[in-house]
This record gives C-alpha cells, sequence and structure tokens, in this order.
C-alpha cells in the first residue's frame, strides 16, 4: 500500500516528505489542480485548495489530488467521482487573483454536501446518558 501510495504522489508530481498542510496552495497552483487535504479532527481541518491564478480548466474534477494526513504521514487517497469535499482554505480568497475565483463555483455543492455530512457525524456531541434512570446493582 505504501509502495502504490509513493508511486502515484510520484506520477502527481511531488514526494510525500516535502507535502504539508501548509503547502496546499502551492501544490494546486504549480500543478493547476485542486488539492484535498482530509485529516481527523484532532490533527487538523480538512480543506480543499484551489490554484491562486488561472482559469480552472473545462472539467476541473477530473484535476482533483487528494492527500490524506494521518499522525505523522501523508497519504494519497483516490476519491469517488463526485464525492463530498471540504470548504474551501480561508486564505484562498485573499490570496487568490481575479481570474481564478471560478475554481470555488464548480465544486460549491459538494462542499455544502460535506458540511451536512459533517454536521450530522458531529451531531449533539453530547453522550447520551442514563441519569434519570440509573441502574443499581445489589448484592444478595
Amino acid at each position: 500500500m505504501i509502495e502504490w501510495c509513493k508511486k502515484e504522489a510520484i506520477k502527481a508530481g511531488f514526494t510525500m516528505v516535502i507535502v504539508k498542510s501548509d503547502m496546499g496552495h502551492i501544490l494546486a497552483t504549480a500543478y493547476n489542480r485542486v488539492v484535498v487535504l482530509l485529516t481527523k479532527h484532532e490533527i487538523g481541518y480538512c480543506e480543499t485548495y484551489f490554484p491562486l491564478r488561472g482559469r480552472p480548466p473545462l472539467d476541473p474534477s477530473a484535476r482533483i489530488m487528494c492527500v490524506g494526513m494521518v499522525p505523522n504521514h501523508f497519504v494519497y487517497v483516490k476519491l469517488k467521482v463526485g464525492c463530498p469535499l471540504p470548504p474551501t482554505c480561508k486564505g484562498w480568497k485573499n490570496h487568490r487573483v481575479p481570474e481564478a475565483e471560478t475554481w470555488e463555483d464548480t465544486f460549491m455543492d459538494r462542499m455544502v454536501e460535506f458540511d451536512e455530512l459533517m454536521k450530522n457525524e458531529k451531531g449533539d456531541m453530547k453522550m447520551e446518558t442514563n441519569e434519570d434512570d440509573p441502574v443499581v446493582v445489589r448484592d444478595k
């Protein structure tokens, strides 16, 4: 599995060692691809990075590169066609050039779907208890 991830990363044009979450914009812009970073809540935020310059191609959905971040490792993740995507990195709107603003439009419905899934996943974070109906153990 690791070897396959390394091969896919090399095909995508980068090595796993240099990928960091703060480099999403660099990868997206350098390779003119959408870069998706998936991670656990304890590690950081899932985000989508778009190129900072340039217009999207005719089919930007075909230009998605996804990296999964787990503690101390990055893995190449192959996404299903049309799957939900995490929200756009907050800094993108501040640093993109005007011609790049249409990148996000293509993926907005998928980002809304991701937000809905995350709301369902988190749910009411309060653990259910049986405070009103405690279990009493009696010795005989």
